[in-house]
């Protein structure tokens, strides 16, 4: 699977936050704060 060249999170990094979230219980504002990315992204992965 090729990813977008200007995309912020590939799916690898996109469930590596999500596992940060569940397993070690970060904050998602944090996490997206972290990553660059605004607040809904990780929540739509969440969801996912």
């Amino acid at each position: 699977m090729h990813g977008l060249p200007l995309a912020r999170l590939t799916p690898f990094s996109r469930e590596r936050l999500i596992r940060r979230y569940l397993d070690a219980g970060v904050q998602l504002k944090a996490l997206a704060a972290q990553a660059g990315i605004s607040l809904r992204c990780p929540c739509k992965g969440l969801a996912r």
